[in-house]
């Protein structure tokens, strides 16, 4: 079984987002937002699978030093969450094309070869110190002489 590319939600988001009704605008915007978010946790090799993934990716994305590739993910994030939760407001589709064209350009310049590169010495170092570093705080420390560890 082929493994699922997220840019086809990018594709499918620049569908919806030409369509009339706002349905399809608010979910322009959620796969927009999920085709970035996806390809930006795979890239960054995150496993985390909890709701906090999403503040986790930007964060990795700061510590790379890519800050506005940070900011433009949290601000589709809003523009997802509003699209997604926020029924009482009207989201035009003058929304979903802004957001649609800023996943664009977000996941063009996650393709940029000096942008990969950094990313890819991020993950090494990160793995690296994971590895070296211990489980557990007390685990590492020796107990006092003569008593056992609880």
């Amino acid at each position: 079984m082929a493994r699922f590319l997220p840019s086809a939600f990018a594709k499918l988001a620049e569908r919806l987002s030409r369509e009339p009704d706002e349905a399809s605008h608010r979910s322009a915007m959620s796969r927009a937002y999920y085709a970035t978010f996806l390809v930006t946790r795979e890239l960054l090799d995150i496993q985390d699978s909890t709701a906090d993934v999403h503040g986790r990716a930007c964060q990795e994305l700061k510590a790379v030093g890519l800050e506005d590739l940070a900011e433009d993910l949290e601000g589709l994030r809003r523009l997802r969450n509003t699209a997604d939760y926020n029924t009482t407001l009207r989201f035009r589709q003058r929304e979903a094309c802004q957001g649609v064209r800023t996943a664009a350009q977000l996941l063009e310049a996650l393709r940029v070869p000096a942008t990969l590169r950094r990313i890819r010495l991020h993950v090494r170092r990160r793995n690296v110190k994971a590895r070296a570093a211990p489980s557990s705080p007390a685990r590492s420390r020796p107990g006092p002489p003569g008593r056992g560890r609880r």
